[in-house]
């Protein structure tokens, strides 16, 4: 999987990087292989080892935020968005809370569902988890330019009651179909709450799926929750691979 770590503004100081920058970093510098001394051989290429982006979160306070999109790809190429399913969203947050329970990282984090609780419970102060503005960065990457308010305090006050630093939002889910197959692709943002900055940004893709000539048949049922447990696996393999 493609890692999209942040940049460093030529204008800003240089700081430490963050926890999750510093286990990337280590990983793939333990993934670097050096030449042999001596030989004219090319020196043996030895494969990378898996790594998981999102272990560093482990042990640490992180609140996992609703999806918030649903999109689909047409005959053209381009993509449209639906608002008409919000019961599948809620469904994908159950199983992604799910399977990571199942790995062991419950003690610390906060799903979807918790989330949607507690805003319920204090009548609506910490704002709608469901209707963040995230509208414009369905394709955002890691950068350290801070987001745009409002979505920046949405999630400060999200979190803030579980004394959390981080979210993981995972921002929309996209339906493509091609050639009668299809794949559920979601866009992940971790955010860093306190300054507002994403930290790591990535999209996870679902096997793809036969007779899908119509995205929208990805709905149904079954073949919805089929897909919802693969991305939810996946998901958790960038925390701790089963």
């Amino acid at each position: 999987m493609k890692l999209r770590i942040g940049y460093v503004s030529r204008n800003q100081t240089m700081t430490s990087p963050n926890p999750i920058v510093r286990t990337l970093i280590a990983a793939l510098l333990g993934a670097t292989v050096t030449g042999g001394c001596g030989g004219s051989a090319s020196p043996k290429q030895e494969p990378e080892p898996e790594v998981n982006p999102l272990s560093a979160m482990v042990g640490r306070p992180l609140v996992i935020l609703p999806t918030q999109f649903l999109a689909f790809s047409t005959s053209s190429g381009e993509w449209e968005s639906s608002a008409d399913n919000p019961a599948l969203l809620v469904a994908l947050d159950e199983e992604i809370a799910y399977t990571l329970k199942k790995r062991g990282v419950q003690a610390r984090w906060t799903f979807a569902g918790e989330v949607a609780e507690s805003a319920r419970r204090n009548g609506g102060l910490t704002g709608d988890p469901y209707g963040l503005s995230a509208e414009r960065f369905r394709r955002a990457k890691a950068s350290d330019v801070p987001v745009s308010e409002p979505l920046g305090s949405q999630i400060r006050r999200l979190v803030a009651f579980r004394e959390a630093r981080y979210a993981l939002l995972p921002v929309e889910l996209r339906i493509e179909s091609q050639a009668g197959q299809g794949r559920a692709m979601l866009r992940l943002l971790l955010i860093d709450s306190r300054t507002a900055r994403i930290v790591w940004a990535d999209d996870v893709a679902s096997a793809r799926s036969a007779g899908l000539a119509d995205p929208r048949a990805a709905l149904a049922p079954g073949r919805f929750s089929e897909m919802a447990r693969d991305l939810a696996g996946r998901i958790a393999d960038l925390v701790i691979t089963q």
